[in-house]
């Protein structure tokens, strides 16, 4: 009945989804990241023809792979043939939506690991009926489909570790016991293999810091005096450095650096672990008969359709992420902590299929794995996003956000009821912790959730467009709250009550889900006072989604040949506008005169909407008090 129930929710989801995807516009970088998965799918002509050009898109993209979009964009080809008059923008949308319910599916399966039926429902239904979840569901190309990904992999990931691996959780005890009690000469090793470890992880950890102790030390050998030992070794090395600009050194110099960081990051950890078990005699030279098993039950998880799929699913979150990463650490530690000798053998099968997956769908990896790899999570570390970002009122550089930022849309961008569901889910863990075997709970939560959160905090990687970077974080949030919601279940008898109870948390998100449409990843909490308050606080429509709305209004009341101004978004504007209508970006000072133009469309970002203010504004997209985009229309040549 339950699978039944499963089935008919989520088909009238995917219904209801069709029924919406129309009224969404296109995103800010949208139409960038469809070409890069259209290219990527073109340059699978490659492998029959190896004089046939790569095309990797816009020179960010390539530093992640296109995961289940390159499928995606497969499908989407085929239904234009089929169907030329569908708009190709709903379909990329409808791709979208269908992450996000792959995320929910996925969740409830986690939820049930943990939970009984009646939470595990009400955890989904507080998910789904989330207005910023909602909202991005249908615009975000790419966090969206991480979130899917991510959650799957853990979901596959732990299914199958409850199907095919022997529970042993004494062998854990026993090892730290026996560690415990080794001589001290073996303890100092262990103790410097560590010490590597913490220097490796602050030269990732620091990256900013480090960048910019690696560019001053090129920067002064580069202009070093041509008479000093600095210098002459670098000529040593670099022949051709009169017609190589110094930002040339310095690029290498951040690409070596943290190959460098990354592969002693790698080697520390093996050989602690290697080292560890080693002493503890989990890890030994083994037999011919204890090989030959190894070998056998390697084979026998190789070719185990669930861990295929695990795997594969491991590897397209990694495409879509290089922090994707985390979800294979979490689903192999889940699998040693069952079984040290099973969890080898599956996790070599695991990592054989998630690169597969990582290879075929990321073709900027096609001819230099490993190098472009490296290259890739040394890029997408230090991504330079240079704008600011408006937070409480006030614009801050990107790089120097504080750190409340984060905590604080947390808690103002989720609805109430997951706030309370989450401290008093993180109240009752605690108390729970020596009653229940929360092993694979706290695995997921503290590093599929917590960790990302809390480095992006401390300023690890930089912070923009609110917190869309580590939506794929919230599942694990919404699970922790569901400690919280059974303890409350549990303490009510009659049925009909629970069944009101979870009415009661899901209602704060449906109406603002409806109020808001189609613009809901503006939502903010009444702890702001919601949306209406939050405005020119914090951050609106930050991906002009509003501007299709504009478009449409000018369709109908702009006169024939109407000359459009923009500061920008041009590209949104064109997917809409009639074939007649022209409309030039111009983002500079002084103003551009106003003469040369009918209208202006303007976004309230950066307060856009507060220049040319002698001209009319004929049409606001707005809800309530909070404008996101706003139409004026030039009456005179004097319109400053």
């Amino acid at each position: 009945m339950n699978k039944l129930g499963l089935l008919i929710f989520f088909s009238v989801l995917l219904a209801l989804g069709l029924s919406l995807v129309g009224d969404y516009g296109l995103s800010w970088d949208e139409e960038a990241r469809i070409a890069y998965a259209q290219s990527s799918l073109e340059a699978y002509r490659w492998w029959l023809d190896r004089d046939v050009s790569i095309d990797y898109g816009q020179m960010f993209l390539r530093y992640s792979g296109v995961s289940l979009n390159l499928f995606a964009a497969a499908i989407i080809s085929m239904i234009q043939k089929l169907s030329p008059t569908l708009e190709e923008v709903n379909l990329w949308h409808f791709a979208y939506f269908c992450h996000f319910l792959l995320a929910s599916f996925s969740l409830y399966g986690l939820a049930r690991r943990w939970f009984n039926v009646q939470t595990s429902w009400a955890v989904l239904l507080l998910f789904i009926s989330q207005p910023l979840l909602w909202g991005h569901a249908f615009i975000n190309h790419t966090d969206i489909p991480m979130m899917g990904v991510f959650t799957a992999a853990i979901y596959a990931g732990f299914k199958l570790a409850d199907l095919r691996f022997e529970e042993n959780p004494r062998w854990l005890g026993q090892s730290w016991r026996q560690l415990m009690s080794l001589p001290i000469l073996i303890k100092k090793r262990l103790f410097l293999l560590i010490l590597f470890w913490l220097v490796a992880f602050l030269l990732v950890l620091l990256t900013d810091s480090f960048h910019s102790l690696v560019e001053r030390s090129v920067q002064a050998i580069y202009y070093a005096d041509p008479n000093s030992l600095l210098y002459q070794l670098f000529a040593w090395f670099a022949a051709h450095r009169q017609n190589i600009p110094v930002e040339q050194y310095i690029h290498k110099a951040h690409i070596w650096t943290m190959r460098m960081a990354t592969g002693l990051l790698t080697l520390t950890i093996t050989g602690i672990i290697v080292y560890a078990l080693r002493c503890t005699g989990l890890l030994h030279r083994p037999t011919g008969k204890e090989l030959a098993n190894l070998v056998r039950i390697f084979f026998r998880f190789l070719l185990d359709w669930r861990l295929a799929l695990a795997g594969l699913l491991f590897g397209l979150t990694v495409s879509n992420r290089v922090i994707g990463l985390l979800a294979g650490v979490i689903v192999m530690l889940a699998w040693l902590y069952r079984s040290p000798q099973q969890a080898i053998a599956a996790s070599l099968a695991y990592s054989l299929w998630g690169f597969l997956a990582l290879y075929l769908t990321w073709p900027y990896l096609w001819t230099s794995p490993l190098t472009r790899f490296a290259e890739s999570i040394s890029i997408t570390a230090q991504f330079p996003w240079e704008g600011n970002v408006l937070f409480n009122g006030a614009y801050y550089p990107a790089g120097k956000l504080p750190m409340s930022y984060l905590p604080t849309l947390f808690h103002i961008q989720l609805t109430e009821p997951v706030l309370l569901g989450g401290y008093l889910g993180l109240f009752m863990l605690v108390r729970q912790f020596r009653q229940k075997d929360w092993h694979d709970f706290f695995l997921y939560i503290g590093l599929g959730s917590a960790l990302p959160i809390v480095l992006l905090t401390i300023g690890i990687g930089v912070r923009y467009d609110n917190f869309r970077h580590v939506l794929f974080t919230l599942p694990g949030l919404f699970l922790l709250a569901g400690i919280g919601i059974e303890a409350i279940l549990n303490k009510i008898q009659q049925k009909w009550q629970r069944l009101l109870i979870i009415l009661i948390l899901t209602w704060p998100g449906l109406m603002p889900i409806i109020w808001l449409h189609p613009y809901q990843y503006v939502y903010y909490n009444g702890l702001v006072g919601y949306t209406s308050n939050a405005f020119r606080r914090f951050e609106m429509d930050y991906w002009l989604t509003s501007y299709r709305e504009a478009a449409e209004y000018l369709n109908q009341h702009a006169h024939r040949h109407a000359k459009i101004l923009t500061w920008e978004g041009a590209h949104l504007l064109r997917q809409y506008l009639r074939a007649d209508l022209t409309v030039e970006e111009q983002h500079m000072d002084p103003l551009p005169a106003t003469h040369d133009y009918d209208y202006a469309v303007l976004t309230t970002r950066y307060d856009h909407d507060l220049l040319y203010p002698k001209a009319k504004t004929v049409f606001a997209i707005r809800r309530g008090r909070a404008i996101f985009s706003v139409v004026k229309e030039f009456t005179s040549p004097s319109c400053p």
